[in-house]
């Protein structure tokens, strides 16, 4: 098994079916082991328990802040170091450069093209084969 196929992604969204086409997508494209979560909350205590390689968290969540979570995950010394990806569907514009200095890894917009979605981790976080 190569290093790239032992990753573990950590997916956190209020959206059951994205959190589902995401799972599906690493475990049969990339062979990924996938860790969900429906809220902030639970993503917190899965990203301190379980050290995932990579976190992608929706941005725009209904009863969940996505800007208050990666700070939550930036301050714990258990977290900070966990690479953070952004899912979302709208973006106001100031919101990119306040993103990109608060050491984000990067942006994948929704609807994602659930084929294509290892790569772009790969790719955002400089992953290789």
């Amino acid at each position: 098994m190569s290093a790239l196929s032992a990753k573990k992604i950590l997916v956190v969204d209020d959206e059951a079916s994205t959190l589902e086409m995401a799972r599906i997508s690493f475990e049969l494209m990339s062979g990924w082991k996938v860790l969900l979560a429906a809220s902030a909350t639970d993503g917190l205590a899965i990203a301190r328990n379980n050290q995932p390689d990579a976190i992608l968290v929706e941005l725009k969540m209904r009863h969940d802040d996505g800007p208050a979570i990666l700070r939550k995950l930036l301050a714990e010394e258990a977290t900070r170091d966990i690479p953070v990806i952004l899912l979302t569907e709208r973006f106001a514009p100031g919101e990119r450069r306040n993103f990109d200095e608060s050491g984000v890894a990067g942006l994948i917009w929704k609807p994602f093209h659930a084929m294509d979605l290892p790569r772009q981790v790969a790719m955002l976080l400089g992953w290789r084969p």
